[in-house]
């Protein structure tokens, strides 16, 4: 099996396979293969590939690149797809959510990959277009050679590639409520299609293999969406040979295969995506890909300067890299779910070496640095249990954490507060809970700053 991935490596954009841990991590150079994965699948460079991955280890190979050497893209650049259809309705499960019938066959509509498809990590914009945006996780096929029309199921396998992952970003009241019920521009402004990390390729990852695993979306460490590939209505080889009854498909094309039960337009009360919000799709046997999203777009004019200045923190941009050479150690206390659990996977994203996460629950502690140091593995996260009311715990708390990381902090994100119980309006708190509230909202923020500041001042 090869790990089809795409990085930015001493300036220029190379086509790698993602490396076994057992091998070092990192990625095996294939540019002497292919350029790009289109590229890959037309030369049939499969068994080039496994020859060099063989070759390849951190200690014993120039075609070896480091992970903290390269930025990765997403796998398949949009210029390179001709065509990025999607399926609807395809998950048993996600019909029943909605109490309508199972389709009797496929449901196709398309994105453009050109300007949707973006890379893992990179950010998607809530624009002021929309109010409704969501969050779909979708197993990809991608196509490796020219499928012929009216190609039989049974011969589908010939013509796939591989398979990804890809996050379905929809703007729902585009897609429902407006111009005129055409899903089109609900499904296909700039950025939503983030795609990868990697494309799996069906030598060891079949068209079987993809019809039985899990699939996932967790937001802000929550997972809201759980389900199995086997819950396709049609699968991938039924998909294809549909498709092909109506159009050629090409090497380098892309089908998202629709989405499973959970998403936010169908919770009550809904669930829509906000700036800060940090979006992870996980397929078992592929991989986890991962989505901050973030503020409007600037625009464009000089009557909108204003405007854009006010919005310049929040514009999308690589993700990571920012932080890369200053920053090596951070705090983010309530950093293992929510808002926090954001902030700590966008720090670690934006390049910043060690996130400290600090909350009470050892177990969600744990479960969130697991999931962090999977989807960031430029980062290292570990975690600490704290009561951020109590001084003296966040004043040892923070003296452990400093003195592992060169007896400094560089940043403190104070996420943890209580509302009384999770998820309560400030306006419906009990007052009896004041005291527990202020404990953790008001001195729990005084003590964490008063305990940070002596190693930040540090030089």
């Amino acid at each position: 099996m090869v790990r089809l991935a795409s990085v930015q490596h001493n300036g220029m954009t190379k086509l790698v396979a993602q490396l076994s841990s057992e091998k070092g991590g990192g990625y095996c150079d294939l540019t002497s293969i292919a350029s790009n994965v289109r590229e890959f699948f037309i030369v049939e460079g499969l068994i080039q590939a496994n020859e060099l991955i063989a070759q390849t280890s951190l200690s014993s190979s120039s075609n070896y690149i480091s992970a903290d050497d390269c930025h990765l893209l997403a796998p398949i650049d949009g210029s390179l797809v001709g065509k990025f259809l999607c399926i609807g309705m395809n998950y048993k499960d996600h019909c029943t959510e909605q109490n309508v019938e199972i389709p009797t066959e496929p449901l196709v509509f398309s994105k453009f990959a050109s300007d949707c498809i973006v890379g893992p990590g990179d950010a998607v914009a809530k624009d002021e277009h929309t109010e409704k945006l969501d969050y779909e996780v979708e197993l990809g096929v991608v196509i490796g050679a020219s499928v012929p029309r009216y190609t039989s199921k049974e011969d589908v396998h010939k013509y796939v590639g591989g398979f990804t992952v890809i996050h379905d970003v929809s703007a729902r009241d585009w897609q429902l409520e407006k111009n005129g019920g055409q899903w089109l521009l609900g499904k296909s402004m700039d950025g939503y299609a983030p795609i990868g990390p990697v494309i799996v390729t069906t030598d060891d990852f079949s068209i079987e293999d993809a019809h039985k695993t899990g699939i996932r979306c967790r937001v802000n460490g929550e997972t809201l969406q759980e389900s199995n590939t086997e819950q396709l209505v049609f699968g991938v080889d039924e998909i294809v040979a549909f498709v092909s009854r109506f159009m050629t498909l090409r090497p380098g094309d892309v089908i998202a295969t629709g989405t499973p039960p959970g998403v936010g337009c169908f919770r009550n009360p809904p669930r829509w995506l906000m700036p800060g919000d940090m979006v992870e799709c996980e397929i078992d046997g592929i991989g986890t890909l991962t989505t901050p999203i973030v503020g409007p777009l600037a625009k464009s004019g000089l009557e909108h300067t204003c405007d854009n200045i006010a919005l310049s923190c929040q514009q999308p941009v690589s993700a990571i890299g920012r932080l890369s050479t200053k920053v090596t150690t951070c705090i983010v206390t309530g950093g293992a779910r929510g808002i926090g659990y954001g902030i700590a996977a966008r720090l670690g994203m934006e390049g910043a070496k060690r996130v400290a996460i600090v909350d009470l629950d050892i177990t969600s502690i744990e479960a969130a640095c697991k999931k962090l140091n999977e989807s960031v593995p430029n980062c290292r996260y570990s975690g600490e249990v704290c009561d951020v009311g109590d001084y003296k715990a966040v004043s040892e708390t923070w003296t452990k954490i400093a003195t592992s990381n060169g007896d400094k902090i560089d940043i403190l994100v104070q996420a943890a507060g209580i509302v009384g119980s999770t998820g309560v309006k400030t306006e419906d708190v009990d007052p009896d809970n004041f005291e527990a509230v202020f404990r953790v909202n008001v001195h729990g923020i005084f003590n964490g700053c008063k305990a940070a500041l002596p190693y930040m001042r540090k030089k």
